[in-house]
């Protein structure tokens, strides 16, 4: 794909099976984006315009391979292609890949139309034409930094002081030649097109010492302008030095006139894509300005931006210390966050962006055809959360095996022995740890569902910690209770009302594991499961609960149903053929580990460590079973699916529709 100023002008999609791979000849076609680009170079040259490459990155992708590549020029794709291909298909000659070019290019003019025409009125009136490109999320105008310092030339420069001053020749050529020595030149460019005079920025820039590294502020006002036109000017200024996106995970607290080149996403008539809303704030797809950021993936990478109102600090602060901790320890099935800032008293957190989320998963999709690579994948993906769990159950000071694991593994391809080692070598009997975590608020919602490729093998991460925490231990002492009530009631284990530890997670883990196995293996079970479930409230004859539970007097039960239906499914995965090894038989003991942790006593379920150590001997028993031909775990966008269509208002995050996580 190839863009001009974000506008498609080439994507050519090659088909797979028909494209002659092992003739040499046939990658020129992979190139012809190359004479397509000068073509359209030469069109802006004629019009006096500039061209830059704003944005360009290559991308192989297989089934547990990536790799990705920015790119600074065209005439570096063809190697870079051949070289590529060659080395996946010699390490991977049995698996399909996909190969992707995604570059945007600037186009400004820099050149006057004719001689009469002005340098000032020429920058001005392209500056303009930018900035109403450009408006955050926030509406804050700005300028994509690559534009702005096509402008940066001396002969601009130098035209523009000409123009703007009575300064002889010299002068003109000293203080051009500072300007661009020093690194002034998005200061000198602001003050130009905010129609300040030469005198003014000279004053900023020769006493106060202000240049592109060192911004003026609003609390101080050296100039003789008046305090509003002060402030307006530092606003401008900033406009053209819009925050570089770095994927660090830092925090900034920033000034109400520093921007964020962060964009919202329209969704048809509307300026935005909501993903989520709720009392606290609300997710929206977003993009990144291509020119400001150095994630993976290419112009058109999309995140998802949660905004937390000013009066929920409380819970913006719980979150940041969360993912903050988390981020030190990575896990492959808990999400991290990219970065977090707090502006004008809202607070903001930038996630990658979905595929979707568990509860839309399992509405919007059919459960694969049930096969030993399905069930695999299902262990994996079960193994993974309740490793998920135990990781922010149990926190280790220093984890040198977690903060070894990095994104050149891909998390579906985990093997069991792998994510074993990843949560640490003894589950039962784990080293004490300096602190520790629970979620308390595990739901589908809050799992959501990412791709290493597009329509294959969804990976179940972990996310939202609003309302979780980490505390220190002492001593032996098995979990700390908390007071304060957070997350959605459905979940909630019969301790709700009383002081709630880390045993509060593995019953809402359990909620979320029989809706899983019952999706999984009785799919079209699960509505007239969730129906039982909420209308079938024992004792209470003709009213409703969510809860998994119910009151019966003084005490607290299980509901029937919720036994009912795991029974089921144990029942009917003893009942295989015994003479063929049958993947669901894997399965059976699945209900009966489930209803252990639906215990009504919080200190008699098991521990994440000791849960995850029961679910991990069937997925090894399933990863020693026959093997067959992988298959394809369908996600919501894909053919597989119940509907073409993902439902845009339960979308939480995902750039894999264009790029991995």
């Amino acid at each position: 794909m190839v863009t001009y100023n974000n506008q498609t002008i080439l994507e050519d999609p090659l088909n797979f099976d028909s494209f002659p791979w092992h003739e040499p000849a046939a990658y020129k076609k992979l190139v012809a984006t190359i004479e397509k680009q000068q073509e359209h170079k030469q069109k802006q040259a004629e019009k006096g315009h500039t061209v830059r490459l704003y944005y360009g990155s290559f991308r192989i992708v297989g089934q547990d391979y990536e790799y990705s590549e920015k790119i600074s020029s065209l005439t570096q794709l063809e190697d870079i292609t051949i070289q590529n291909i060659c080395g996946f298909i010699h390490n991977h000659p049995k698996q399909r890949f996909r190969l992707e070019y995604f570059v945007n290019y600037s186009s400004v003019r820099t050149q006057k139309k004719k001689p009469s025409e002005r340098y000032c009125d020429m920058v001005r009136e392209e500056v303009q034409r930018l900035m109403d490109m450009h408006k955050n999320f926030s509406y804050q105008r700005f300028i994509p930094r690559i534009d702005r310092d096509q402008f940066t030339s001396r002969d601009i420069i130098s035209g523009i002081i000409s123009e703007e001053s009575n300064l002889d020749l010299s002068a003109i050529d000293t203080l051009s030649s500072s300007i661009i020595r020093k690194g002034a030149t998005g200061l000198f460019l602001a003050c130009v097109t905010k129609y300040q005079p030469i005198a003014t920025f000279k004053h900023l820039f020769e006493n106060c010492q202000y240049k592109d590294d060192a911004l003026p502020s609003v609390s101080f006002n050296p100039t003789s302008l008046d305090d509003e036109q002060y402030g307006n000017l530092v606003v401008h200024i900033h406009a053209f030095f819009a925050r570089t996106i770095d994927g660090g995970g830092r925090h900034l607290e920033l000034e109400d006139h520093e921007i964020m080149p962060v964009l919202h996403v329209a969704d048809g008539p509307n300026r935005r894509t909501e993903l989520g809303s709720g009392a606290a704030g609300y997710v929206c797809k977003v993009r990144v300005e291509s020119g400001h950021h150095n994630l993976p993936g290419h112009n058109k990478s999309l995140f998802a931006l949660k905004t937390i109102y000013q009066k929920e600090k409380h819970l913006f602060e719980r979150e940041r210390a969360m993912l903050s901790r988390l981020r030190k320890q990575r896990h492959p099935h808990i999400v991290r966050h990219i970065m977090s800032w707090c502006q004008q008293g809202t607070y903001y957190i930038l996630y990658p962006l979905a595929t979707s989320n568990l509860r839309t998963y399992m509405r919007e999709t059919r459960p694969p055809r049930l096969s030993w690579p399905s069930v695999r994948w299902f262990l994996r993906q079960t193994c993974g959360l309740v490793s998920a769990i135990y990781h922010v159950h149990e926190q280790q000071e220093q984890d040198e095996k977690l903060e070894g694991y990095g994104s050149s593994t891909p998390p579906s391809s985990i093997d069991p022995r792998t994510l074993k080692r990843l949560s640490g070598d003894s589950i039962r009997k784990p080293p004490l740890s300096k602190r520790s975590g629970y979620h308390h608020d595990l739901k589908p919602e809050n799992i959501l569902i990412f791709e290493q490729r597009e329509g294959i093998n969804p990976v179940f991460k972990i996310s939202d910690f609003g309302a979780g925490k980490f505390t220190d231990l002492k001593g032996e002492e098995r979990s700390h209770m908390a007071s304060n009530l957070g997350g959605t009631a459905s979940y909630f284990g019969p301790e709700w009302d009383q002081g709630r530890s880390r045993p509060f997670d593995i019953w809402a883990m359990a909620c979320v594991l029989t809706e899983l196995l019952i999706w999984f293996l009785q799919d079209a079970k699960l509505q007239d499961f969730h129906k039982e479930r909420v209308h079938g409230s024992v004792g209470n004859p003709g009213t409703s609960s969510e809860y998994y539970w119910y009151q019966d007097g003084q005490q607290r039960q299980l509901k029937p149903s919720v036994s009912t239906y795991l029974d089921d499914i144990e029942r009917n995965c003893k009942q295989v053929d015994s003479s063929r090894p049958a993947p669901e038989a894997v399965l059976k003991d699945l209900p009966r580990t489930i209803k252990s942790c639906f215990e009504i006593g919080p200190q008699i379920r098991p521990s994440a460590g000791e849960l995850y150590e029961l679910l991990q001997e069937m997925n090894e028993n399933a990863e020693m079973a026959p093997e067959e031909v992988e298959i394809s775990i369908h996600s919501p966008s894909t053919p597989g699916s119940r509907h073409s269509q993902d439902d845009e208002s339960t979308r939480l995050a995902n750039q894999t529709s264009n790029t991995s996580t």
